[in-house]
């Protein structure tokens, strides 16, 4: 993008104004002389330069948040295994404690069967 932007800056146009008199003549009339010149040159493709040059810019920072969101998926994805072991840890864990509350139930209904209850 660089080097398109450069050619079109760098593409240069020759300019030539010619300076005018006008001098009125009786018989004849009006009557337009060139008297001067003056040459130079001009770009006249700076604007389409500048639209490469943003182009390019938005590209940039296009990329760079790309670059950013594969970072943060990458350190999700390194996360992932962490994240299953902890749920199948809370899930063993759950399972124990619902064990453990079916065990204290039977508890609980021996001696309600043992004071005489139902």
């Amino acid at each position: 993008m660089q080097v398109i932007r450069n050619a079109l800056n760098g593409i240069r146009v020759p300019t030539i104004n010619p300076q005018f008199t006008t001098i009125d003549f009786p018989v004849i009339g009006r009557v337009r002389f060139v008297t001067g010149i003056s040459t130079g040159s001009t770009s006249p493709l700076t604007g389409a330069a500048a639209s490469v040059e943003k182009i390019r810019s938005n590209i940039a920072t296009i990329r760079d948040t790309l670059k950013t969101i594969a970072d943060g998926l990458n350190g999700l994805r390194k996360e992932l295994p962490n994240v299953r072991k902890s749920l199948v840890d809370a899930a063993t864990e759950m399972e124990s404690g619902g064990a453990d509350l079916i065990d204290a139930g039977k508890a609980l209904q021996a001696a309600g069967t043992g004071l005489g209850g139902g």
